[in-house]
């Protein structure tokens, strides 16, 4: 047990000595990301986290079988560090940027649960301009993790249609590691000075245990500027999801879906933009809906925004296609130069074959700028989830009928990074 102390000790001292191995390196010349050329972007952060549910257990667990235990709401804190770099390259035809970042999570208590890395984010983005009116597009991404619920957070948006791709159901999961991979190349061409064409492809993996969920979609989009302030956009997105898992039930068997997506994006003042976007989906003789609505008021020193999705998609944890609605609304405010405040609430419903699950969250930070490149945040994040079951998933789950998980994250932390401009002879 000293042994393990003392190792913990040293990976927490060691930390410390990287931060100020950064600061050390920051007092050298640095040069501005935006320009044109190579750059490399070194960062660090090291934060105190507070969790009060390590184990996401349900404040409702069911009786434990006989012979065995269950695991209740247990808290710690984490010392985290997490070293990253970025790396790019920018010109007028041609745009690469690589980014990696992982985190090393040190527990207090539960020091089994100690693991580095704790998280891996790698991503590339390619953008290439062989002519004017054509742009092609290439991102992929890995994300791995020791706490599933990590990749139900995720959105990945076409910037080209502007149509979500990947649902995030916000869903908390049992402490369990996962993967995801994914990736989307894409292209779009100005037909004209008022009409635009996309299309782009996305394929996304991710497995938890040997059970991996697998979305393919495919989109196509055509924008018509109306004025300067109005676009019309009509688009049409082709889903597949198949699912990695033996002996499934039937009704989470490989799902196929055609959606029509009609959008209107107008700026209606200088400081308010709107985006409405829904169509018909079709799947196995049935028929839903898509939707998305966003709306975004800035002021002079910060923003607002409201926004609705309706989605269908996979989600960890759960196995077959999930259809999430979710409401979002945030706020970002700059009190002074130097100090900045962030906070939101999320209500997401995911419905699936045998649950329907709501989740809660509310969100706020602060962020204080210590110089330009080292910041201090300190941030709290409340979580609730309440799922139900019905019949069939209540006889699966111990006969229970609904579950609820309360989560609360407390951070601070603080964060050195900045660009060095890399010039060659």
């Amino acid at each position: 047990m000293r042994r393990r102390e003392r190792r913990l000790a040293k990976l927490k001292i060691a930390g410390w000595v990287v931060l100020l191995c950064v600061v050390g390196w920051r007092l050298g010349p640095s040069g501005a990301q935006a320009q044109a050329g190579a750059y490399v972007t070194p960062m660090f952060t090291t934060a105190e986290v507070f969790d009060d549910n390590v184990f996401s257990a349900p404040s409702n667990p069911p009786a434990p079988a006989t012979g065995t235990t269950s695991v209740g709401r247990e808290d710690d804190f984490i010392t985290r560090f997490s070293p990253g770099l970025g790396a790019g390259y920018k010109s007028e035809p041609f745009t690469l940027v690589a980014d990696y970042r992982l985190d090393a999570d040190v527990y207090a208590r539960h020091s089994s649960l100690t693991s580095f890395p704790a998280r891996q984010l790698a991503t590339t983005t390619l953008t290439y301009l062989p002519i004017r009116r054509l742009t092609l597009g290439l991102r992929g991404l890995y994300r791995g993790t020791d706490t599933a619920r990590d990749l139900n957070l995720f959105q990945l948006i076409d910037p080209h249609g502007g149509t979500s791709l990947f649902t995030a159901t916000n869903l908390d999961t049992r402490r369990v590691a996962a993967h995801e991979y994914s990736g989307s190349p894409s292209v779009a061409y100005q037909l004209s000075h008022v009409l635009d064409a996309s299309a782009s492809y996305a394929f996304q993996r991710t497995d938890q245990r040997g059970a991996t969920n697998d979305s393919q979609i495919a989109n196509t989009a055509l924008s018509w500027k109306l004025d300067a302030n109005q676009t019309l956009r009509v688009g049409y997105a082709w889903n597949r999801f198949t699912f990695g898992n033996q002996g499934q039930a039937a009704a989470n068997q490989d799902l196929t879906t055609h959606t029509v997506l009609l959008g209107w994006a107008y700026r209606v003042t200088e400081l308010l933009d709107v985006l409405l976007q829904a169509g018909p989906r079709f799947s196995d003789g049935s028929v839903d809906a898509d939707a998305a609505a966003t709306a975004t008021y800035h002021v002079e020193d910060g923003s607002i925004s409201l926004a609705y999705f309706r989605r269908q998609g996979t989600t960890v944890g759960r196995v077959g296609a999930v259809t999430a609605d979710t409401a979002a609304t945030g706020v970002s405010y700059d009190i002074t130069r130097h100090l900045g405040l962030g906070a939101g609430f999320t209500y997401s419903k995911n419905q699936l074959d045998m649950s329907n699950t709501d989740v809660y969250q509310t969100t706020v930070g602060l962020a204080y700028k210590i110089t330009d490149w080292l910041s201090l945040t300190l941030s709290h994040q409340f979580w609730f989830q309440d799922e139900h079951f019905d019949d069939r998933a209540s006889q699966a789950a111990a006969g229970r009928s609904h579950e609820e998980i309360y989560h609360n994250f407390v951070l601070v932390g603080l964060r050195a990074s900045d660009s060095w401009r890399l010039d060659w002879p």
